[in-house]
């Protein structure tokens, strides 16, 4: 049994349509058959639960079973070695939080008995925020019958389609899944009540060929709003059963950025070829500082070669592993048109990535302006002291760091919902200021959106580093990591726009720019007769000269 390509187009069809973009969290492929996924490619074992030190292992269809799409994980429960579930985690680089995304996967129960046990239990999938449950459903050996099984999800209370009475879809058995065959199974994030935040999910199971078989609407997520986690496994401590999972999928909406008006692009990385290495590429180097941890580093990705979501096509993956040398990976450019004017602002989209496969992760995802080879500006993400997957923003000044992290150093305050979540995008601007309006740049404005541009937190007033000795804002500066730590970090849509370039955004800007039209003289951008035209012609020929006789004094 494969894939089949009706099911597979479907797929495909349903993605395009709603939106979303096709994220594989895994599928098995390209690990070597036999191969345990316990710590190995970010998986580890959720909660001590490992019945088996063997299990979950790597298999295909020599194994005796058929598969879905080539190789697949095989969960061996058998209490060998504990009397618990199997379970394995792994955190997902696509983050869901929006109506419409949804968690796949294939699952298969096995009818085969194990240690002379006739199977019990359930194959699960568990999607977490942190570490509170967000979506927790799956297929139940529990009350079989005929080699028919279950469905079943789990809000708190169980809800089986073996009990009736706890569900509101009712499901034939027509319906049910029977073991020994592959079922596909979706929760798709709903906002029901249209504020913005998800709040329930609905689940949807289909066979091998995406035919719809039951679903149920409407459970509720408990107030979670977050998909950054998924568990899988079997479920029930005394019971045993082989079951096999495939083709695990976070499907995240697709960003659909617009870049902004009026900005000169200094890299948005859709020129060079994926996998291209960027060290004196497209006048990238590792400039002044010749602070390299890894040779291989950057590099350019898209979707296709990563399990990152895309922000726009193309990025460029930095990596500190300490390959090299025990330090942090820089990467600078120089921009074709400097920044100086208040106004001016440079924007870009940064990713600071979950994944530890080198030691220590932590450090920090900073970007540097520089004029000439002394910094102005430093601001960015932090990855030290983050709680769960919730990281930090912070800048830095002449008097040292400030972090969300310290909140006495900041001025604004920022609740934990506008810290940055790592695996996911977000678009930073840097806007310059002159606080005493003696027309020289002086401070910055620090704001941070999130991937649809939904503001989210900022600091405004923040002094630059050479306060106002010309501040020519004159190349970029990325620093991943640190000399001890190791992190992943993407970056895309670098930019900068000059308040003097941009077209005008309202009346006001109009007349700062000079493009006032002669004879506006109430300068509400139009020349007409009530605004313009009846103030001149109601005092025409009015005259208060105090010398001449035929003047009428208006005092």
């Amino acid at each position: 049994m494969i894939f089949k390509k009706t099911g597979l187009s479907f797929f495909l069809l349903f993605s395009c349509l709603t939106g979303l973009a096709i994220g594989s969290l895994d599928d098995f492929e390209s690990y070597a058959i036999d191969t345990v996924l316990d710590g190995v490619n970010g998986w580890a074992i959720y909660n001590s639960l490992n019945s088996n030190s063997n299990s979950p292992i790597i298999k295909d269809n020599t194994a005796g079973y058929v598969q879905i799409n080539g190789k697949f994980l095989k969960f061996v429960d058998n209490n060998l070695n504990g009397n618990t579930s199997e379970m394995i985690a792994k955190d997902s680089q696509c983050v869901l939080s929006r109506d419409g995304e949804y968690v796949q996967l294939a699952m298969y129960l096995s009818s085969e008995s194990v240690e002379g046990a006739t199977p019990a239990g359930g194959l699960e999938c568990r999607v977490l925020q942190g570490t509170a449950t967000v979506m927790r459903f799956g297929m139940s050996w529990d009350y079989s019958s005929d080699n028919l099984a279950h469905w079943y999800y789990n809000d708190g209370t169980e809800h089986h389609t073996n009990f009736p009475g706890t569900i509101n879809n009712p499901c034939s058995d027509a319906n049910r899944p029977m073991l020994d065959r592959w079922y596909i199974l979706r929760a798709t994030l709903r906002d029901v009540d249209e504020d913005g935040v998800v709040d329930s999910y609905d689940l949807e199971t289909f066979d091998e060929n995406m035919n719809l078989m039951w679903s149920e609407s409407g459970i509720t997520t408990l107030g979670r709003t977050v998909c950054e986690k998924v568990v899988i496994g079997t479920t029930s401590a005394s019971a045993k059963s082989v079951g096999l999972i495939d083709e695990i999928q976070f499907n995240k909406s697709i960003v659909n950025y617009l870049r902004p008006s009026g900005t000169t692009v200094v890299d948005d990385f859709e020129s060079y070829n994926l996998l291209t290495s960027m060290e004196g590429t497209g006048g990238w180097t590792n400039g002044w500082y010749g602070l390299n941890s890894n040779l291989s580093s950057p590099v350019i990705k898209d979707g296709s070669t990563s399990s990152y979501p895309e922000f726009n096509g193309n990025f460029m993956q930095m990596i500190d592993d300490n390959s090299r040398a025990v330090q942090s990976e820089v990467i600078v450019k120089t921009f074709s048109k400097s920044v100086s004017e208040p106004g001016d602002y440079i924007q870009m989209a940064i990713y600071m990535s979950s994944e530890n496969p080198f030691g220590t992760l932590g450090g920090y995802f900073e970007c540097r302006i520089f004029e000439g080879t002394s910094y102005m500006i430093r601001c960015g993400g932090r990855f030290n002291n983050r709680t769960g997957n919730i990281a930090h923003w912070f800048y830095q000044t002449v008097s040292g760091e400030h972090s969300t992290y310290s909140p006495a150093t900041i001025i604004n305050p920022c609740p934990e919902e506008q810290r940055p979540r790592l695996n996911e995008w977000y678009i930073i601007r840097i806007t310059l200021r002159d606080a005493d309006d003696n027309g020289i740049v002086d401070s910055y404005d620090f704001e941070t959106f999130d991937a649809y541009m939904k503001p989210l937190w900022y600091e405004l007033g923040i002094e630059t580093y050479n306060g106002e000795m010309n501040a020519v804002c004159e190349s970029i500066m990325f620093i991943l990591g640190g000399s001890s730590n190791t992190a992943i970090g993407l970056v895309d849509e670098i930019l900068t726009a000059r308040y003097s370039d941009a077209p005008p955004a309202n009346c006001v800007e109009v007349w700062a720019k000079g493009f006032g039209l002669h004879g506006d003289l109430n300068k509400d951008c139009r020349v007409d007769v009530e605004g313009d035209l009846l103030p001149v012609i109601t005092g025409w020929l009015l005259c208060n000269d105090p010398e001449n006789s035929n003047c009428t004094p208006n005092w």
